[in-house]
């Protein structure tokens, strides 16, 4: 997660050695976790012809909702994984798609739709703030697009909530555009309030959404003190 996040700043640069640099890095990650190649897809974020990208956009919310109502009438399995995995030798990896999420679908759902309307609200604040331009602009810009792309991965929330791990790996460039979007708005205002309120409800949500209904703080939390060394 590290790399990607370090390597995110190739992809708001516009010279073509970025690019280059932003797949070495990611091939690097991969080497280290193989489901670091699902940040490959962030390079369509370099495209620049406005409607190639709102097809690409359009295109991508298409399969991910096709692919769910697939996955949703064969019960909750993605048909032919077990072979696909065999095909490239990757059957270790069959225990995360051996399972089906119930209801837990409403976490990423409401993570997602969530972030996807602070990001748009930061976007719109920082246009009209005397504060910050242009590079900004584009590092939420990337940050949104990042969001709206991993839509992407929709269907296998609906089979293991693990795969919340890939929009935790957002969380650190999430953050970073709120922290930038209130520095962007003048103190002791209403705008400020009411937008670092609507932040501080995400994260105490999401915080009940990940340790307690999904029973992380007793699987977790709890055991960073009950089994560690430092307090024995």
């Amino acid at each position: 997660m590290a790399i990607f996040v370090y390597s995110s700043k190739y992809l708001i640069n516009d010279d073509k050695i970025s690019i280059v640099k932003y797949l070495v890095c990611i091939f690097l990650s991969a080497s280290i976790h193989i489901s670091s190649l699902f940040y490959l897809i962030f390079i369509l974020l370099k495209v620049k012809n406005n409607s190639i990208k709102k097809f690409l956009k359009l295109y991508t919310f298409f399969l991910a909702i096709s692919f769910v109502f697939i996955v949703l009438l064969n019960n909750n399995q993605i048909p032919f994984i077990d072979n696909l995995l065999k095909i490239f030798d990757m059957e270790m990896y069959y225990v995360y798609f051996n399972t089906k999420v119930d209801f837990g679908f409403i976490i990423p759902v409401f993570y997602y739709l969530a972030s996807i309307y602070l990001l748009k609200k930061s976007l719109s604040i920082l246009r009209k703030s005397e504060y910050y331009g242009g590079k900004e602009e584009k590092f939420v810009n990337l940050v949104l697009g990042m969001h709206i792309i991993s839509i992407i991965l929709f269907p296998l929330f609906l089979v293991n909530l693990q795969f919340l791990r890939f929009y935790r790996s957002l969380a650190i460039l999430k953050y970073s555009v709120f922290a930038l979007t209130d520095l962007s708005i003048k103190r002791k205002t209403k705008l400020r309030y009411s937008y670092n309120i609507q932040v501080a409800l995400f994260v105490v949500i999401n915080f009940v959404m990940e340790l307690i209904l999904q029973d992380r703080f007793t699987r977790v939390f709890i055991p960073i003190f009950d089994n560690n060394l430092l307090f024995k």
